[in-house]
Protein backbone atom coordinates (compact mmCIF):
# COMPACT_ATOMS: atom_id res chain seq x y z
CA UNK A 1 0.00 0.00 0.00
CA UNK A 2 1.00 3.52 -1.14
CA UNK A 3 0.16 5.69 2.18
CA UNK A 4 0.34 8.32 0.26
CA UNK A 5 -2.72 7.88 -2.24
CA UNK A 6 -4.62 7.53 1.23
CA UNK A 7 -3.22 10.27 3.10
CA UNK A 8 -5.49 13.73 3.43
CA UNK A 9 -3.46 15.41 5.93
CA UNK A 10 -0.45 14.42 8.60
CA UNK A 11 0.63 16.82 11.65
CA UNK A 12 3.79 15.26 13.31
CA UNK A 13 4.20 17.05 16.94
CA UNK A 14 7.19 15.69 17.42
CA UNK A 15 10.89 16.82 16.17
CA UNK A 16 14.45 15.49 16.00
CA UNK A 17 15.94 14.57 19.20
CA UNK A 18 12.83 15.05 21.37
CA UNK A 19 12.25 11.55 23.67
CA UNK A 20 9.90 9.33 22.50
CA UNK A 21 7.49 6.89 24.78
CA UNK A 22 5.88 4.37 24.25
CA UNK A 23 2.41 5.25 23.64
CA UNK A 24 0.07 4.90 26.75
CA UNK A 25 -2.29 8.05 26.19
CA UNK A 26 -2.51 10.86 23.81
CA UNK A 27 0.40 12.89 25.73
CA UNK A 28 2.65 10.54 24.36
CA UNK A 29 1.40 10.85 20.58
CA UNK A 30 4.06 11.43 17.76
CA UNK A 31 1.41 13.13 15.60
CA UNK A 32 -1.65 12.28 13.47
CA UNK A 33 -3.15 11.18 10.03
CA UNK A 34 -6.35 11.63 8.10
CA UNK A 35 -6.87 8.73 5.69
CA UNK A 36 -9.71 8.07 2.79
CA UNK A 37 -10.37 5.03 1.63
CA UNK A 38 -12.42 3.82 -1.61
CA UNK A 39 -14.88 1.79 1.08
CA UNK A 40 -15.64 1.32 4.74
CA UNK A 41 -14.61 -2.28 4.29
CA UNK A 42 -11.10 -1.23 2.85
CA UNK A 43 -10.48 0.78 5.55
CA UNK A 44 -11.79 -1.52 8.66
CA UNK A 45 -9.09 -4.24 7.33
CA UNK A 46 -6.47 -1.52 6.90
CA UNK A 47 -6.94 -0.16 10.02
CA UNK A 48 -7.11 -3.64 12.08
CA UNK A 49 -4.22 -4.58 10.19
CA UNK A 50 -2.29 -1.56 10.58
CA UNK A 51 1.17 -3.04 11.48
CA UNK A 52 1.20 -4.41 7.45
CA UNK A 53 0.49 -1.24 6.23
CA UNK A 54 2.38 1.68 8.41
CA UNK A 55 5.69 1.78 9.84
CA UNK A 56 7.47 4.69 12.05
CA UNK A 57 10.52 4.80 11.92
CA UNK A 58 12.03 6.68 14.86
CA UNK A 59 16.28 7.98 14.31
Amino acid sequence: MQVLQYLVKQTIYTRPGDKVHKFNGSNHTLGTMIMKFETQEEMLYKMDNMEEFLKVIVE
